[in-house]
């Protein structure tokens, strides 16, 4: 891939004009579906790998709720204490899971067709990339920084929330692109309406998306004084958005104020439990101030953090130095949206939203992040094209991009979700003592494998460490119905964790360890001899 990045790269041509994915030449498009067959195949070999994620037995609720109302059945969904969840995503992946006997095939079909539509979601990043900057190695480039992003990675498997969000988000700013440039057409402002409902339905902080279109529009339009453009096209938007909202939600059909009482609720997520940072317990509905900024700083790959607060530098430069830009309207969008991460934490701090897990709820800002890293890159490609090793430079560039990540990925298989990057140290157990790593549970899968392996028993008692271990427990034990599960440790044979709440070290005979980055993230403990 770096290789066909450097024999791809020519000489910027000029800086805004538009390119259109049909115009690729055929060679371009057979690299980019060999590209994507190559995703595909990845996908159906690994997706099995990764275990059950600790929510996702109330995700699958939530769609099966959701679709048994859409069909008169009944109307459980309605006591339901996650009912405020969206189901976008949920109704229709449920629908396809139902046809499935097994739980083993179940979990597998819930794993490969959330990777399959974050394939979807990579696809219409390239198509943004190739409109925005006009190069294929670019787009191609950015496509990697996003694909390659081990957590991101892991979680577009088990992830059936942020995921589909992430996703969905990457799509709404394609169809906002093409909304901005022709908002007469009926046909995309319909699209990107459609669009902007489903992010909504799938978790109603997609509200964010409707408030980038309307900015958008008016950072595009208002200057140059084009209101008829501006305000009948948005009035037809927000208006049938609205209507897609009604309609792909079936929660709503009767409450329709659901929407409303999610995103009020989903502000302040009552979510009563601890954040393990830096070494410390900390209540979620008390993050210090820096919680964000840190999480993505030490688990995002440190290359994509340099070029984007490169890319950060030269949009404030360039914002200065060449005024006539900000009439661009692809400057001000790439601008806008590279700039977007900083100023929505700065929203949070007043806000003081609930987060927890990480910056997982937040992964739709790795897109935008990686928007800003690629017009760096673009900006120094430009600056050494004429100089001497300038293709040497270049490809140590490109190298360091894209395979370091892709190491990190396969050396972290299937536990890429636990990344964390240069600035944390590795040592014995640091960033186990210090910072939530394997937090959704899903290498008990391995443990209860490992743990089947090792003895023999026809009956085992297992004590587990909190609820992500019951599913896990359920794929693995599906066939043998050897491991029991006990509520008391006292009647326990062993007990296993993912160290969540607890990441000290239990006064037992370690039996199991899996280990990542340093640390352990599953340990299966003996009890009885």
């Amino acid at each position: 891939m770096p290789i066909l990045i450097i024999l791809h790269f020519k000489k910027p041509e000029k800086m805004y004009k538009t390119t259109h994915i049909e115009t690729l030449s055929k060679m371009q498009k057979v690299i980019l579906s060999l590209l994507f067959c190559a995703f595909i195949l990845i996908g159906l070999r690994i997706a099995g790998d990764y275990g059950v994620a600790w929510d996702d037995h109330l995700q699958t609720a939530i769609g099966k709720q959701n679709l048994e109302y859409a069909l008169g059945q009944n109307t459980a969904i309605f006591h339901n204490v996650d009912r405020f969840y969206g189901s976008a995503f949920e109704v229709p992946l449920y629908f396809v899971q139902h046809f499935f006997s097994s739980y083993k095939s179940q979990v597998y079909v819930r794993h490969i067709l959330t990777y399959f539509y974050f394939l979807v979601g990579l696809y219409f990043f390239f198509r943004l990339l190739m409109r925005l900057f006009n190069s294929f190695p670019l787009a191609l480039l950015g496509m990697f920084l996003l694909y390659l992003n081990p957590r991101i990675f892991a979680h577009s498997f088990f992830n059936t929330k942020d995921i589909p969000f992430l996703t969905t988000f990457i799509i709404s700013l394609y169809t906002l692109w093409r909304f901005l440039e022709s908002p007469a057409k009926t046909k995309k402002l319909i699209l990107h309406a459609f669009v902007s409902a489903f992010i909504i339905d799938i978790r109603s902080i997609g509200f964010l998306v409707p408030i980038l279109s309307i900015t958008m529009f008016m950072l595009v339009y208002i200057p140059s004084r084009k209101f008829n453009k501006m305000f009948k096209p948005l009035a037809k938007y927000i208006l049938i958005m609205a209507v897609f909202v009604y309609a792909l939600w079936p929660a709503m059909w009767t409450h329709p104020l659901l929407v409303m009482e999610s995103l009020f609720r989903m502000a302040h997520f009552p979510w009563r439990y601890t954040n393990l940072i830096a070494g410390h317990l900390v209540l979620a509905t008390q993050n210090p101030w820096y919680y964000i900024p840190l999480w993505i700083g030490i688990t995002t790959p440190i290359v994509i953090i340099a070029f984007y607060l490169l890319g950060v530098f030269f949009i404030v430069w360039d914002f200065t130095k060449i005024k006539y830009l900000i009439k661009n309207s692809r400057w001000l969008f790439i601008s806008f949206l590279s700039l977007f991460p900083l100023g929505l934490w700065l929203v949070f701090l007043i806000v003081k939203p609930t987060f927890y897990d990480g910056w997982r709820q937040l992964f739709f800002l790795a897109p935008l992040m990686i928007l800003g890293a690629v017009y760096a890159v673009k900006r120094v490609f430009k600056f050494l094209i004429n100089r001497k090793y300038a293709l040497s430079l270049a490809i140590l560039i490109v190298l360091f991009v894209t395979l370091l990540p892709a190491i990190n990925i396969i050396l972290l298989h299937p536990y890429q979700q636990t990344h964390f990057n240069l600035l944390v140290s590795k040592n014995k157990n640091v960033i186990r003592n210090n910072y939530e790593m394997d937090y959704w549970g899903l290498s008990y899968k391995e443990g209860f494998e490992r743990l089947l392996k090792l003895d023999k028993s026809a009956h085992i008692n297992v004590y587990v460490g909190n609820i992500a271990a019951i599913d896990n427990w359920k794929l693995t034990d599906e066939k043998f119905h050897r491991i029991h599960l006990v509520d008391k440790l006292k009647d326990a044979d062993y007990l296993i964790t993912n160290y969540r709440f607890h990441p000290k070290e239990f006064p037992y005979k370690k039996v199991i360890s899996i280990e990542r980055q340093g640390s352990c993230i599953l340990g299966v403990y003996q009890l009885k001899k």
